[in-house]
């Protein structure tokens, strides 16, 4: 038969896997929002460069003059050390910059010369000659850096978890042992009991053991009761039987001062021990 297993592995088991299940979805919690943070702050820093480059769009003579400022590519390599791409274009066509960089206007992950690149565009309307025209300013950049920051916050968000997988199963064995001590506390105290001694167990015991105090303390009583009316039983029962037998035993003693023959007198001491024996 296989043997149960007790409450305090049980709680071991639990508490542990709970902790091990908890570690798990804080560091997933904590790398998402790493992610999610460094892609935002890489997406603010694109579309501040992006919108310095289009603050710096003017028309001069009917031209679109695009005098791009040091400080808007800078502090993309600030950051760190991808590579950057921009193009500013009107309507359909690139006025400067990588004539081959993907269109669109929100922050996005796109493929780009065999890579990977977020980018932004902004645009406003600029008048030309009378007639608005739409000038977008498109800035990308390369992820590798954004990759290295996310791996160093992996590592960080996995020794979290650790750390934290190790506290709390240091404090499932706390818990577990703290919980099963009452049952050991009551255990000690009956087993210190002599074999008569069948009084209530006053233990003071948590909420959740009541029940099982109360139905322990019942069965005492039970059994106190039935020891107690077992003795009675006994004392009268052998009361009963000692009277006949003291008569039996003084009709024997009184037959074995009248009988001569040896095997007669050898017959009624027989007897005469078997009664003691009875009366015992």
């Amino acid at each position: 038969m296989r043997a149960p297993r007790s409450i305090y592995g049980r709680l071991i088991l639990q508490l542990v896997g709970s902790a091990a299940v908890l570690a798990a979805l804080l560091f997933l919690l904590f790398q998402s929002f790493a992610r999610q943070l460094a892609v935002e702050s890489q997406d603010n820093i694109l579309r501040a460069s992006a919108t310095a480059i289009l603050e710096s769009v003017s028309v001069q003579q009917g031209r679109v003059v695009a005098d791009i400022p040091y400080a808007a590519l800078a502090m993309l390599g600030n950051v760190s050390d991808d590579r950057v791409f921009y193009a500013i274009s009107q309507g359909d066509e690139v006025l400067t910059g990588y004539d081959d960089l993907p269109g669109g206007t929100g922050p996005a992950t796109v493929p780009y010369r065999a890579t990977s690149v977020r980018m932004v565009a902004v645009a406003r309307p600029l008048p030309i000659g009378g007639v608005p025209h739409v000038i977008t300013v498109s800035v990308a950049q390369t992820q590798d850096g954004l990759a290295q920051k996310l791996t160093e916050i992996s590592r960080r968000a996995i020794f979290v978890g650790l750390v934290f997988f190790a506290v709390a199963t240091i404090l499932a064995f706390w818990a577990a042992r703290s919980s099963v001590r009452p049952l050991a506390t009551v255990a000690a105290a009956v087993s210190r009991r002599g074999p008569v001694d069948l009084r209530p167990v006053t233990t003071p015991v948590p909420a959740e053991m009541v029940p099982l105090m109360t139905a322990l303390n019942d069965f005492i009583g039970r059994l106190d009761r039935s020891l107690s009316r077992s003795e009675d039983f006994i004392t009268e029962a052998a009361h009963r039987v000692r009277t006949p037998l003291a008569t039996v035993r003084a009709q024997a003693e009184i037959t074995l001062r009248r009988v001569d023959r040896e095997e007669n007198r050898t017959a009624l001491k027989q007897m005469i021990r078997a009664v003691d024996e009875s009366s015992r």
